[in-house]
């Protein structure tokens, strides 16, 4: 094995209790002065099941998952919104800068409140804001949270869903005209989460620390911007190994 029992024992600390993605724990223990094989040899154990990490236990799973070979069904005609396939092809390739992603995840049953998300698509920045309820009033007033803080900015366009939440186009907005009074907001065919893969992605992450089961509402303001600064660090591949704070510093 190019994995010692030394790195095994330090992986699953990363892994499983720290929440690291293996790319990531790799990079850490680099860092830390491990002679650590490449990422795929980590995964190829993992796959193997031979280093006490199970499959599934991952933010990113070895196995890619299979592309869904039907035609996705158009999406909901929102009156005031527009389909994805009005979005520019840039946008597609991540060529610009300030094309967001936004989804929501929800509550436990009987709980109530949960997170609004924001991913960036160029440098896969993201946000997170704790919301009551999973409603349009609460989402415009996230959004007009985030603007007021200053921290939602440099907004060209917002990818999202579907979902009953999003469909006030107007108010969204007219919440974001600080920020731009042009942007527009594109929503994704029926069905097609991976249409906005990068905050589905992100989405996973939260997951892992807030599972499914977990009541927002008993889960602290604090804890949640934890999570986003956790999320905002980690290296990533498709960034050349850099986080996205890094990433978003250097084109904001």
């Amino acid at each position: 094995m190019k994995i010692t029992n030394r790195m095994v024992l330090r992986l699953q600390e990363l892994i499983l209790k720290q929440g690291h993605s293996p790319n990531h724990a790799r990079l850490t223990m680099v860092g830390e002065g491990f002679a650590m094989p490449q990422t795929r040899t980590i995964y190829n154990h993992i796959e193997h099941g031979d280093i006490g990490i199970l499959h599934g236990q991952t933010p990113y799973h070895p196995k890619p998952r299979r592309k869904p070979q039907e035609k996705p069904r158009r999406s909901y005609r929102n009156p005031f919104g527009l389909s994805i396939e009005s979005r520019p092809e840039a946008v597609d390739r991540r060529s610009w800068f300030g094309h967001w992603e936004m989804d929501t995840v929800v509550s436990a049953r009987g709980g109530t409140g949960g997170l609004l998300v924001l991913t960036e698509r160029k440098t896969r920045y993201t946000l997170i804001e704790k919301i009551r309820a999973i409603s349009q009033e609460e989402i415009v007033a996230a959004i007009k949270r985030l603007v007021r803080k200053n921290v939602l900015k440099h907004v060209r366009s917002i990818t999202t869903d579907n979902g009953g939440e999003f469909h006030n186009h107007r108010e969204m907005r007219k919440a974001l005209r600080k920020v731009n009074r042009f942007l527009k907001i594109y929503y994704t065919h029926a069905h097609a989460a991976w249409e906005k893969g990068s905050v589905e992605n992100v989405n996973r992450h939260i997951r892992r620390f807030f599972p499914k089961g977990t009541k927002f509402n008993r889960v602290s303001r604090r804890r949640v911007k934890a999570l986003q600064d956790f999320i905002n660090s980690i290296p990533r591949a498709s960034l050349k190994g850099q986080s996205a704070n890094e990433s978003f510093l250097l084109v904001r």
